[in-house]
């Protein structure tokens, strides 16, 4: 179960094709996100699957938005 998610703080900028400030984070950025395992879980492995929607921009434009899936396995350890 998805929990809380964690953005960092994102940097104001003036564009030349914006009249107002964007909010961006700059040279990438840690997204940290909860994920909730039920006490019943018996493997010991977890797949974990999402996707991200992100626009990329530089000092001329903005791009479309696009959505990227994102996979990782952890390792599940009981106490």
């Amino acid at each position: 179960e998805w929990g809380a998610i964690e953005y960092p703080e994102a940097t104001e900028v003036m564009t030349s094709y914006s009249a107002e400030p964007l909010k961006v984070f700059e040279d990438g950025a840690e997204i940290k996100v909860e994920v909730k395992i039920k006490d019943d879980f018996k493997e010991n492995n977890l797949k974990i699957e999402g996707r991200l929607r992100i626009q990329v921009c530089d000092d001329e434009q903005c791009y479309p938005p696009k959505t990227i899936s994102l996979v990782t396995q952890i390792e599940v350890k009981k106490k």
